[in-house]
């Protein structure tokens, strides 16, 4: 027999008791008492206590809390009664105390919390259950019981979430809430210089209700910002992803968005807060598009989605009152990937006299129709002269009974086909002509047709088609990379978003040559190739970059301000600063780039002049400069250029005809000893030991010779011995890693897999972190010493270049990252 289904514990005196009988009893007795208490044993069936067999049964113990027992005699036909059979449970009606001291620690994705035991007399503490709010004071929703005082929840980035713990224990009994406190995950990096990003964009859409664009793109990027675009501050929101979002949809009330690995996501408070929707296809594919199919009453009593993707899939869900639905996969008549889908509506969500057409378009020239709102579908014979043809985007004329879609058209037709029957039939569109352009993304203004492409060069192309002409329209503001879709709000405002964060509005689309402009401070040329940092501060910083771009910081990287405007205008590749006496105004800084030029400040950045020898010792690139000391710095170039300086002016070292040197670090060893190492092309380094400068190449493991783009020294208090730790790689390669402990001396290959070519290495002074940055927005960090590496999650897409670490002890999780398109990443919790 057992007890509540052998639970050790119960709250309540009415108990749950399952009999196996061995034999087939037709009679029973059960009996409860504290354990150690005597059962009266029954002398016949005749006794009262026999009941009818039954099971499971219920058995009521005796009140007060500790240890009860319940025997059950049985009774055959034959009226022979067996022996008893028994069971024990602990009755505990008291609930255990509440955890004390709660702590959070939010990171990326999830709270950490810590708390004293709580304490339970009777049956024990069998766990605790964290519990969130977005509101303070509950209510609370409860995670599942872990056992242990630290407990972790996942929970959507930049939110303030309100938690408390409360224990369980054996009985079954819920303890008092705890305290509560407050914290607010976040992503590891922010975004700085660039903003709101620099990820690829993907999609975007407007929410009329709130007056908000919503922007998505790779690594989870998702922003929101107000109309018009016009100096309007960027959100960052969460979708519960760090991979690539691909499009965003609404129904006027309710945000959904799509994007790798079958990912979906739904918000219902204008894009605040998300919550994952549940995808039922089997190992879920890449969505490339969702779209709001319709509703089957207004005011959107049930709302249909229909989400497509790789290999033919759609998928359907619905979102009414009750909440959303899952989205499950239909029956797809089609293999190829599915780029794109829309729905036919107009305002009384008729099209071609239907309601519920969906048209999703592909490659091969698919295209697939449902009348259902996404439920059942079926294949479109489209013109046999496209039949190669990629479709990529498909888009309904507003209030009309007009499709258009676009895309890759074989050579000579058409980029563009339209149907007049609700997707049933197509035909080309070729008045004006558009066979020179591969459409990406196309959108409406008022009956105005605006599409977005390439030429036949590869060249952007952004085209108005309005009464019969076209005007083509690439007079952008900066236009620095690629845009992927375009988007209208109305006739009020064209939006269009791309590459790094490429982000460009016009509020006159429909004048006859729109004026342009540039939102956010992403989509620049320029780098930043190079951080400083001087060892006294947490947050004062320089960056510099091309055409003579000098830019400081006195917070962290909050706000910039330019500096040596007018100087040079030479790209800048190197920068190092140095702050002896604690005070700004004393700061020496040394910036290096093309043409041998070396520009320098000895007052904080607060001026800046040319060094006396910039461009005359040397013409050669300078590619990186490192300072021990306001009056000991190295300099370093192509071909294998070093340059020394000692307070008054620069010398140069050596030089060679070919190869060329990237990075160096000049340090004073923990004896005293002034020391350099330098790398560069084809495995070469050098080092100066305090005496001379000796030369060596890197041990190739993989027999490839590959070029090395960052250099960095521990000062660690290690007397003689010194760890170096050099980076490199090439897109053939992927990374390489070398590590020296003895100041490059020697050295040893170091395990990286997975990461591509990397271009700096830092260590976090006095510790065993150390960082390193590459390409795609590559970054990881180590914490002993360089011997193993977790990858560190940056959301952005951009070429990483320099880091920057505090030496400070209170500022120790402080990283900056550097990168094209003027990107600067920051943490303050070493990327985690």
């Amino acid at each position: 027999m057992f007890i509540n289904q052998g639970a050790t514990g119960t709250s309540s005196t009415t108990v749950t008791v399952d009999i196996v009988p061995t034999g087939s009893p037709t009679l029973m007795c059960l009996q409860a008492k504290d354990v150690g208490g005597a059962f009266v044993a029954p002398s016949s069936v005749s006794d009262p206590c026999f009941t009818a067999f039954a099971t499971p049964a219920q058995a009521t113990l005796p009140p007060g809390d500790g240890a009860k027992r319940v025997q059950v005699w049985l009774a055959d036909a034959t009226s022979t009664i067996t022996p008893p059979g028994a069971d024990d449970i602990l009755l505990d009606t008291v609930a255990p105390t509440a955890p004390g001291s709660l702590k959070a620690a939010p990171s990326h994705r999830k709270v950490t919390l810590t708390f004293t035991a709580a304490t339970d007399a009777t049956s024990g503490v069998a766990g605790y259950q964290v519990g969130w709010s977005r509101k303070a004071g509950g209510p609370y929703t409860f995670e599942p019981t872990t056992a242990g005082t630290t407990a972790s929840v996942t929970l959507e980035n930049t939110l303030a979430w309100y938690l408390v713990v409360h224990a369980l224990d054996a009985a079954g009994n819920v303890g008092p809430d705890s305290s509560e406190v407050a914290a607010a995950p976040d992503f590891p990096f922010d975004f700085q210089l660039s903003t709101p990003t620099t990820s690829d964009l993907r999609g975007v859409t407007f929410l009329a209700n709130s007056s908000r664009y919503v922007l998505v793109g790779d690594h989870g990027a998702l922003y929101l910002a107000n109309a018009p675009l016009t100096g309007t501050p960027f959100v960052r929101r969460d979708a519960m992803t760090d991979r690539a979002l691909e499009a965003v949809t609404t129904n006027g009330n309710s945000l959904v968005v799509a994007g790798a690995g079958g990912h979906l996501a739904i918000s219902n408070d204008t894009g605040n807060f998300w919550s994952v929707l549940t995808n039922t296809q089997p190992n879920p594919r890449d969505l490339h598009d969702v779209a709001f199919a319709g509703a089957a009453a207004p005011p959107f009593a049930v709302s249909h989605y229909v989400a497509v993707g790789e290999g033919g899939t759609i998928l359907h869900g619905s979102v009414d009152g009750a909440g959303p639905s899952p989205f499950a996969p239909a029956a797809s008549p089609t293999g190829k990937t599915l780029r794109a889908v829309t729905s036919c509506q107009n305002g009384s969500g008729l099209c071609a006299g239907s309601s519920g057409i969906v048209i999703a378009v592909g490659d091969d020239a698919t295209v697939v129709r449902s009348t259902d709102f996404g439920v059942t579908w079926s294949a479109v014979t489209m013109p046999t002269a496209f039949a190669t043809a990629q479709f990529k985007d498909v888009i309904q004329v507003p209030g009309a009974n007009l499709l258009y879609l676009t895309g890759k058209m074989p050579a000579g037709q058409s980029s563009l086909l339209v149907s007049v029957d609700g997707g049933q039939t197509w035909s080309d569109f070729f008045l004006p002509a558009t066979s020179d352009i591969e459409g990406e993304s196309m959108t409406v203004v008022g009956n105005d047709l605006w599409l977005l492409g390439t030429t036949g060069s590869n060249a952007p192309v952004l085209a108005r088609f309005a009464s019969g002409v076209r005007t083509d329209m690439n007079n952008f503001s900066t236009f620095n990379a690629r845009l992927a879709a375009v988007f209208a709000r109305g006739s009020a405002e064209v939006v269009g978003v791309g590459t790094g964060g490429e982000l460009e509005y016009t509020l006159g689309p429909t004048a006859q040559t729109p004026v342009w402009q540039h939102a956010g401070s992403a989509g620049s040329a320029l780098a930043v190739n190079d951080l400083t940092i001087p060892a006294g501060s947490s947050s004062t910083l320089w960056a510099v970059g091309s055409l003579g771009s000098i830019t400081r910081s006195l917070n962290g990287g909050a706000a910039w301000s330019t500096q040596g405007s007018g100087v040079t205008s030479q790209t800048l590749n190197g920068v190092a600063a140095v702050d002896a006496n604690q005070a700004l105004a004393t700061t020496f800084v040394v910036a290096v780039g093309a043409a041998g030029t070396i520009t320098r400040s000895s007052n904080g950045g607060a001026s800046w002049s040319l060094d006396p020898q910039s461009g005359t010792l040397t013409s050669n690139t300078l590619t990186a400069v490192s300072c021990r000391s306001a009056t000991a710095c190295v300099a370093v170039g192509v071909p294998q250029t070093v340059l020394t300086y000692d307070g008054v002016s620069w010398s140069a070292a050596f030089g060679a005809t070919g190869g060329g040197y990237n990075d160096v670090d000049a340090y004073l060893s923990s004896t005293g000893v002034p020391r350099a190492v330098v790398v560069g092309n084809a495995n070469a380094f050098r080092r100066f030991d305090g005496v001379a400068w000796v030369t060596g190449v890197f041990p190739t493991p993989g027999g490839t010779m590959v070029p090395y783009w960052g250099v960095a020294a521990k000062r660690d208090g290690l007397g003689s011995l010194g760890t170096v730790l050099a980076v490199g790689g090439s897109l053939a390669s992927g990374a390489v890693v070398m590590k020296s402990v003895d100041h490059g001396a020697t050295w040893a290959s170091r395990a990286l897999a997975g990461a591509p070519a990397l271009s700096d290495v830092i260590n976090v002074p006095g510790t065993g972190t150390w960082y390193v940055s590459g390409l795609g927005g590559y970054a990881a960090r180590s914490d002993d010493d360089g011997e193993t590496w977790n990858r560190l999650t940056t959301n952005s897409s951009v070429d990483l270049t320099r880091l920057a670490t505090s030496t400070l002890a209170n500022a120790a999780g402080s990283v900056w990252v550097g990168g094209q398109r003027r990107t600067l990443l920051s943490s303050s919790s070493g990327g985690r």
